[in-house]
């Protein structure tokens, strides 16, 4: 039998949002454009590093951030708690993009803030956050009278078999299930990526491209396996491992 997914229903979810200026028209301008929009449960507000620290205690969905503060740095931030939400800097000054983007931030956008920006820049966060939602999907797993059960996070990687999948899970388990590793490419998260006509990989769980024996190969982080890549799709893959 054939794995099944099971989807919790995800669809577009309002976001509550948390903005970090020093500004209090500035945050007001935001604020305004915000609530403007109807994916917008809640805007809160920070007018200093620390005082977004403590509203961080109930994570927003997403955080509007002010480069320069008075006597602060937004990207303080980052050095007083781990910030496991998404970022989008705010700030009128361009010469910092580079270094936003090296903490993994959504979006940049130029005071004032035009609508427009605003919107992409959200529409990237609903895209990170259905993303995020994916690696959760719960999949079953039939081999033969056994079924398991396993998020989409959870697997490291696939092994075609002939007309079955061998599915490696991150707990060290084999599950042999009756699906193409092409079915498989279509259903589950884009950071599982194709490497080889036999392997499908998921790459949160890869620790980079290493060349063996004159042939690349993909180095997985938790099993220490080596998964075979090949030569058509070894340029697509560097840059999404770049």
């Amino acid at each position: 039998m054939r794995a099944q997914v099971r989807r919790a229903g995800y669809g577009p979810e309002s976001l509550d949002v948390l903005v970090v200026d020093d500004e209090q028209l500035a945050r007001l301008a935001l604020r305004s454009l915000l609530k403007q929009r109807a994916d917008i449960s809640r805007v809160r507000e920070a007018e200093s590093i620390e005082a977004a620290v403590d509203a961080l205690a109930d994570p927003p969905g997403v955080i509007f951030l002010d480069v320069q503060l008075v006597e602060e740095n937004g990207f303080d931030l980052f050095t007083r708690i781990e910030v496991r939400v998404p970022v989008v800097f705010v700030t009128a000054h361009d010469n910092y993009a580079v270094r936003a983007f090296g903490v993994d931030a959504i979006d940049y956008l130029l005071k004032p803030v035009l609508r427009e920006h605003l919107d992409r820049a959200l529409t990237r966060v609903h895209r990170r956050r259905d993303e995020q939602n994916s690696r959760e999907v719960r999949i079953s797993l039939h081999a033969r009278k056994d079924v398991f059960l396993a998020r989409a996070r959870e697997i490291c990687f696939l092994r075609a078999d002939g007309d079955y999948s061998e599915v490696h899970l991150a707990d060290g388990r084999q599950v042999r299930v009756k699906e193409s590793l092409e079915s498989w490419q279509e259903r589950l998260p884009s950071c599982f990526a194709r490497i080889h006509r036999s392997f499908l990989a998921n790459l949160d769980e890869a620790d980079g491209l290493v060349s063996r024996d004159g042939r690349l190969q993909l180095r997985m982080r938790r099993s220490s396996l080596y998964l075979p890549v090949s030569r058509r799709l070894a340029s697509g893959l560097r840059k999404r491992i770049a």
